[in-house]
This record gives structure tokens, C-alpha cells and sequence, in this order.
């Protein structure tokens, strides 16, 4: 029978515990076959190994479909996972950019944040030596008409 060979070593054991052979803990897969294979039921009633062998078979499908439907939940998990940082990082993002320009404010523009305290006493630099310039424009013309 050409599924028995298809079959994994926990699959043969089952089969042959199925059909009513006595299984060695220590047995090899080759070992099991082998047992199998010889056996009188195999010989005999190749329908009951037939049908041990389909519902092992089936027990494996089922397994498989079942893992595979572990997987699409895990992967649905990680995807709401994955969704959930992805918004947090959106909600922050405007915070983080605020925060960013009003870095950026702080070492282009030092006094942007900070209230200035006029001080009195200080003549803008501009209107200082402009009105040095002035004076030196009167002396130099008041030397020539004196």
C-alpha cells in the first residue's frame, strides 16, 4: 500500500495501534512499516489498514487547515499591532513637529520666546552711528566755514 509510505513515524505508530498491532516505544519509522507490512491484518483486511490510514491522513489535514488558520490570526494580530503603533506615531507627530519648530525658533531666533524688556538707556545701534556720522559731517563742515 503506497500510503503507508507517505506516512511520518507518529502517523505509522497510530495506524498500527489502530489495527491492533502491539508498537515498541524505541521503534524506527522503517522499523513500523515493516511491522505493518507484515502484518495479517495488511495481509488479510486491507480495508481496515485502508481506512486507519485516510483517518490518519484527515487527522493531518485537519491539523494543517487549523495551523493554518493559527497563522492568518497571528498575522491578523500582528497587523492590528502594527496598525495601533502606526497611529500613535500619527497622533504624535504633530506634537513632535511643534515641538520642532519651536526648537528650531529657539536657535534661530533666540528672543522669538522670550519677552525683550526694553531698556531706555540703550540707543539702537543703527541710530547711534548714524548720529556719529552726523556730528562728523558738522565738525568737518563747521572747520571749513569757521
Amino acid at each position: 500500500m503506497s500510503g503507508i509510505a507517505k506516512l511520518k513515524k507518529v502517523e505509522l505508530r497510530t495506524v498500527a495501534e489502530e489495527i491492533g498491532l502491539v508498537v515498541n516505544e524505541g521503534m524506527k519509522k522503517s522499523e513500523l512499516r515493516r511491522l505493518i507490512e507484515d502484518s495479517d491484518v495488511f495481509k488479510n483486511d486491507n480495508e481496515a489498514v485502508k481506512s486507519a490510514v485516510e483517518d490518519v491522513l484527515e487527522t493531518r489535514n485537519k491539523k494543517s487547515d487549523q495551523d493554518s488558520e493559527i497563522e492568518i490570526e497571528r498575522l491578523k494580530i500582528e497587523r492590528i499591532k502594527l496598525e495601533l503603533q502606526l497611529a500613535i506615531l500619527k497622533s504624535a507627530l504633530p506634537q513632535l513637529e511643534a515641538s520642532n519648530m519651536l526648537n528650531a525658533q529657539a536657535i534661530h531666533f533666540p528672543t522669538a520666546n522670550k519677552a525683550i524688556m526694553p531698556n531706555k538707556n540703550t540707543i539702537p545701534q543703527r541710530f547711534s552711528n548714524a548720529k556719529k556720522e552726523k556730528e562728523a559731517d558738522q565738525n568737518f563742515h563747521s572747520n571749513f566755514t569757521e
